[in-house]
């Protein structure tokens, strides 16, 4: 005998998502909306092939991270072109406040 094949599920094609609860999103802090900026100016320009992202600290400080190196603050950073780029994210992020 055949294996059973179960008949298609017909669906509504207009309905792509089906309506869920909203979920609140939390604003994202100083540090986490320049790393947005920081990541979208590296898609554009990358510094070599280093991976460069910002996170805060539990005291809120800026941690710099390059490659798998962080360093606690952006004067921290030895390579003077990961800390241009990251000066011209804030600067963004300053005007676009």
């Amino acid at each position: 005998s055949s294996p059973f094949i179960p008949e298609p599920i017909k669906m509504d094609p207009m309905v792509v998502n089906p309506p869920q609860t909203a979920v609140p999103q939390r604003n994202l802090s100083i540090v986490e909306q320049v790393d947005v900026i920081l990541q979208e100016m590296l898609e554009e320009n990358p510094v070599g092939d280093q991976k460069i992202r910002l996170t805060e600290n539990a005291t809120h400080g800026v941690m710099v991270w390059v490659g798998q190196n962080y360093y606690e603050g952006i004067d921290e950073v030895p390579d003077e072109e990961v800390k241009a780029i990251i000066r011209k994210a804030v600067q963004r992020w300053e005007k676009n406040r």
